[in-house]
């Protein structure tokens, strides 16, 4: 072959392969645009949608669940806001507990406007109360977290002031706080409650309860249970540090360029929800330690002369009932349910959560009333 043929046929494949390559980098280029403007378009759409109470709870890209409940809790503070809730007060040994004699507007964007009123004691509603009970009518302690205390229904719409509606000769005492864990409701019944002589202890019981527990912070810091080798719970994280001491440590840190992206942290709350499932379906140590935190609380109440129910209000987790039923099972323990209610009645399209909000309306409160009463078997006479 002539040179320069030779010349000529190399010059055409170098010239192909030239072409290929500037289609393969075109190709990546268009490929990369799309993504940065898919990228953008997700981000102007989640800013634009997203309302500004929904974007300020957006987690903080790859911090843990402690880290980011503590950094919460700072940005709260620097805004001026020293607690998410106005009728909070620190306690060194609950990590905080609700004031008594609160009057307080509560309000949530879309979803609820309403005041909330605490007792002489710090119990939901305004009804005074004495430690020492009334002769002749019986004593119902709720113990449980912003379910119990009501959180977006007025005070009379709480389950606690229905159940008392629909009882003869019973007083009901709702000890319910927001973002209390197992570990809490057992240390406020053991410290506060038994002196009230409660005949009967209604224990709610949530499986975002779990996290809680192995948790030393959440709305704020909070003691913590540890099992030891032999499986006896250990008190940890006592006195609870005051919002000074806290204020005074050294807070973690987020990155603050990645945390710049509404995109970024909407995914990684994605992320945070996937791993929070698999918490509560594979990792056997936070249902071992919540386990005995029921057995203890059970075992404290028994020891008191109380009747104890155990009730389950979470529909969300329907896979793990079984686990609850068998505990309440081998305790002997009366058991109320209300997944398969809650879930019956979202399939015939009752509403019984606030709106934007997985808390209980009016409607789920008195539900809940109505299942606890007919457990009790306590109903008015005729």
């Amino acid at each position: 072959m002539p040179v320069s043929e030779y010349v000529g046929h190399a010059g055409v494949a170098v010239g192909r392969v030239g072409r290929r390559r500037n289609r393969l980098v075109g190709r990546s280029l268009l490929a990369v645009g799309s993504l940065v403007f898919m990228c953008g378009a997700v981000e102007l759409a989640l800013r634009l949608v997203l309302p500004p109470a929904s974007t300020a709870a957006l987690p903080h890209v790859l911090l843990s669940d402690e880290s980011e409940a503590r950094l919460q809790w700072l940005e709260r503070h620097a805004r001026g806001e020293s607690s998410r809730y106005a009728f909070d007060e620190p306690d060194p040994l609950l990590g905080w507990r609700v004031k008594p004699n609160a009057d307080v507007r509560a309000q949530k964007p879309g979803s609820y406007d309403v005041v909330v009123h605490t007792n002489n004691q710090g119990l939901r509603g305004q009804e005074p109360v004495s430690v020492t009970p009334t002769s002749g009518r019986m004593r119902i302690g709720l113990f449980g977290c912003s379910q119990t205390f009501g959180e977006g229904v007025t005070d009379d719409d709480t389950y606690g002031a229905r159940l008392a509606g629909l009882l003869d000769h019973a007083e009901v005492l709702n000890f319910g706080v927001h973002g209390y864990g197992t570990d809490q409701m057992l240390l406020r019944y053991d410290r506060e409650g038994a002196a009230y002589h409660l005949d009967v202890v209604v224990l709610a019981f949530g499986w975002f309860h779990m996290a809680r527990n192995m948790s030393r912070f959440t709305f704020f810091a909070k003691p913590r249970f540890v099992l030891d080798a032999n499986g006896n719970l250990a008190l940890d994280g006592v006195p609870v540090p005051d919002p000074a001491t806290l204020l005074a440590e050294q807070p973690p840190m987020a990155d603050r360029l990645v945390d710049q992206s509404m995109a970024l942290r909407w995914a990684w709350s994605r992320v945070k929800l996937a791993r929070e499932r698999e918490f509560y379906e594979r990792d056997p140590a936070p249902w071992r330690l919540t386990e005995a935190l029921i057995r203890r609380f059970v075992s404290i109440a028994r020891e008191r002369g109380a009747r104890v129910i155990l009730l389950s209000i979470d529909e969300s987790q329907p896979e793990l009932d079984s686990k609850l039923s068998a505990l309440s099972a081998e305790l002997a323990v009366e058991e109320v349910d209300l997944g398969p209610t809650m879930r019956g009645l979202k399939a015939a399209g009752v509403e019984v959560q606030l709106p934007l909000d997985g808390h209980w309306n009016a409607t789920g409160h008195r539900v809940v009333a109505q299942r606890l009463a007919e457990q009790l078997g306590l109903g008015k006479t005729k």
